[in-house]
């Protein structure tokens, strides 16, 4: 899935400073000895709180660990502060229209499925507000994934992504801060009735849904747990681009800058970083990428949802 990232329209910036004082017994030399000693220690430990978004939606960010307030006129999409380490920060997040929040990520791992929480820093973090497209559907959801039967019971869950083939039917939602993938057969039928609705129709939502509701789901996925971990990404470092696109790897993006390549395998999409150098007037393209040798790569997102089915038989 090609995520929609919202562009930051705001930034927060915080710095600490600390002052060492003086009595009035020291020697002025003393004194910014000791002056000196103390921006030196809360320096050291002072570390870094990035925060930013997946989706549309917002955030509110404080680092006094009040409750934060949201920007009104410019909302908020990134932030970052440098505090002292062990200070309790707040932040809250919202969905803009047709999205709602999910989860909070930390360093990329599941962190809280509360919107407003008030982490304790005590190292370099990043936290992710992530947002996907809501339901649509009126329905009741259920709320552990082994009671789903039929798509009915999934179609009120903030959905990542969807697919329709000419015998499949795939939904990808969130529930209990786990990505899962539902998957269903269409009859020949079926599918001709969602293939022939009107995007432009102002009832396409609810016509769709009264199509698919009714489909028994026959396979639940826990996409979550099918991510390579970090160590298995590790891997791939000393690789050439070529040896990527061998196996099967699909060229997305480049970003000259960071030498870093969007690239889709199988049901998901990561970020690959490249050594070397590549001139910014070059036209950007797989073959750019060929000779170049893979540095990092990271989870980045869903690629393919249908990846790894196979089409029914008729």
């Amino acid at each position: 899935m090609k995520r929609i990232v919202a562009m930051a329209l705001a930034c927060m910036m915080a710095a600490v400073t600390a002052c060492g004082g003086t009595s009035g017994g020291n020697a002025s030399g003393q004194g910014e000895s000791q002056e000196a000693q103390g921006t030196e220690q809360a320096a050291g430990d002072t570390v870094t709180v990035r925060v930013n978004t997946d989706g549309l939606g917002e955030i509110a960010f404080s680092e006094t660990g009040e409750a934060p307030a949201f920007e009104e006129d410019y909302p908020m999409t990134s932030a970052y502060a440098n505090v002292v380490k062990g200070t309790t920060v707040a932040m809250n997040a919202r969905g803009q229209e047709d999205y709602v929040f999910v989860k909070w990520t930390k360093d990329g791992e599941f962190y809280s499925a509360d919107a407003e929480i008030a982490p304790v820093i005590d190292a370099d973090t990043e936290y992710i507000a992530v947002f996907l497209m809501a339901g649509n559907y009126d329905g009741p959801a259920v709320t552990d994934v082994k009671d789903a039967k039929t798509m009915a019971d999934i179609l009120a869950l903030p959905n990542y992504a969807t697919s329709t083939t000419e015998t499949l039917f795939v939904r990808t939602f969130e529930l209990n801060g786990m990505m899962y993938r539902a998957v269903a057969r269409l009859a020949a039928e079926t599918a001709q009735q969602i293939f022939d609705l009107d995007f432009e129709d102002p009832e396409y939502d609810a016509k769709f849904n009264e199509i698919v509701a009714p489909l028994q789901i026959d396979q639940m996925d826990n996409l979550t747990e099918m991510i390579p971990d970090q160590e298995e990404l590790d891997g791939y470092a000393g690789m050439t681009g070529e040896q990527l696109l061998e196996d099967g790897w699909i060229f997305s993006w480049f970003n000259v800058e960071d030498m870093e390549c969007g690239m889709e395998n199988g049901l998901f999409t990561y970020a690959v970083t490249f050594d070397g150098t590549v001139d910014a007037g070059t036209e950007i393209d797989e073959e750019t990428i060929r000779p170049l040798t893979v540095v990092s790569v990271r989870y980045d997102g869903l690629g393919d949802i249908t990846a790894g089915l196979e089409e029914a038989e008729d």
